[in-house]
């Protein structure tokens, strides 16, 4: 359809097509089967028992405390003495849940139940986390995602607008659309319906319970009823909801197959575009501020107790450090959303992504960015990110070698 009789269009498109799906599905396979980041290697402050399945906590109690050494199936150094050494837990945090240690930039997932390296969030649609080890996985999901769909939403408009074939046809379904007479056709129809005793939506029970129809807007404004406004409204978004399903009905009958999957495309494949594009924008921002969704909300947490404390310091005259910092942070944003107008502000802060993560932080393309997307995507050249690896590339998180160029 979109290049007509030409062969070499045609595989193009379809080359171009599969090479988005395959991306998707590769990405999305490695992103919900692949463990976020494991902890496995991080310090225990207790060890595992012989019956111990599935868990990294030792149950004490009377009648096991003296045979706790005969059920240690394996020592907590390699001295076998039993002593942890200086540093073991440096940089660590206790996971209550785990009974373990957890290292800097882990979190604990409630849904996994587990404790996850450079844990960002939890994503119902892999139904895995977003890790250290599937961060990348994840982004070019999202990426691919988009960029496919936007592909196909520039396929309808080529369709619409330069190919012959396609353009007429589509006027054609355009001008159905646009039927006034299949609208009122439907209008009508539902009239005779309600009118006939089949009721609102051909529901008896919900046309007695809103009532008979004033008919007019004139009757219900005299008879100055609620129940009149709320049948009225409903009898009209009845008629108008017939009236539009008719003349939808009516144009993708009279029209090839193809036109639904057009209709399709453009509709649904849009939404999910900017969706997809907006989600990848976010996250990309984050990893290149260094600092995951899950830090930011506790960031974002932390910051507003030590606003709520700071003013409660201030009211009883305690000055300090921490208090003139946020006075000063608080002034600065003042200052800068006052200077200009409040739908200035709203678009530069969404255009910045700050609705979802918070912070626009810097820019993936500044020297910091960059730092922290190699640890993603590695030491290769930009243009080579997108590819398909099995294994971490070389320069990123998990890689087992850190050369490169």
């Amino acid at each position: 359809m979109v290049g007509g009789e030409s062969l070499a269009i045609n595989v193009c498109v379809l080359v171009v097509m599969l090479f988005f799906l395959a991306n998707v599905f590769f990405n999305y396979f490695l992103c919900a089967a692949r463990h976020p980041g494991t902890v496995d290697g991080a310090p225990m402050p207790v060890v595992f028992r012989e019956d111990g399945q599935n868990t990294r906590q030792v149950e004490l109690d009377d009648a096991s405390i003296g045979e706790l050494n005969d059920e240690l199936t394996e020592p907590l150094n390699d001295n076998n003495t039993g002593d942890i050494p200086r540093g073991q837990f440096a940089n660590c945090v206790p996971c209550v849940p785990c009974a373990a240690a957890k290292p800097k930039g882990a979190h604990h997932c409630s849904t996994c139940m587990s404790c996850v390296v450079g844990m960002d969030h939890h994503c119902p649609f892999v139904a895995n986390c977003v890790g250290a080890d599937t961060m990348r996985h994840f982004l070019l999901f999202v990426l691919y995602v988009s960029v496919g769909n936007f592909f196909g939403c520039v396929l309808c408009f080529y369709c619409r607008y330069y190919s012959k074939s396609g353009s007429e046809t589509l006027t054609k379904f355009w001008e159905l659309l646009q039927s006034r007479k299949h609208f009122e056709w439907g209008w009508l129809d539902a009239r005779e319906e309600v009118e006939g005793g089949d009721g609102v939506f051909g529901s008896k029970w919900l046309s007695y319970l809103i009532g008979e129809s004033p008919g007019t807007v004139k009757k219900m404004m005299r008879s100055g009823s609620f129940r009149a406004f709320l049948s009225l409204m409903t009898h009209y978004f009845y008629f108008f909801f017939r009236g539009l399903s008719r003349i939808v009905n009516v144009a993708f009958s009279q029209s090839p197959d193809w036109v639904g999957w057009w209709a399709w495309q453009l509709v649904v494949g849009g939404v999910i575009c900017v969706c997809t594009a907006l989600l990848f924008w976010s996250t990309l921002q984050g990893v290149a501020g260094g600092e995951t969704f899950v830090e930011r909300l506790k960031s974002n947490a932390s910051y507003n107790s030590l606003s709520r404390l700071n003013n409660s310091n201030t009211g009883a005259g305690l000055h300090d450090d921490n208090a003139r910092l946020m006075r000063s942070n608080q002034s600065r944003i003042k200052a800068l959303l006052t200077s200009y107008p409040p739908v200035v502000a709203d678009c530069l802060d969404c255009v910045s992504c700050g609705c979802i993560t918070g912070s626009a932080g810097p820019a993936p393309w500044s020297k910091i960015g960059l730092f922290h997307l190699r640890q993603v995507f590695g030491n290769g050249k930009v243009l080579f990110w997108g590819a398909p690896l099995w294994k971490p590339p070389i320069g990123a998180w998990g890689s087992t070698s850190k050369k490169g160029k």
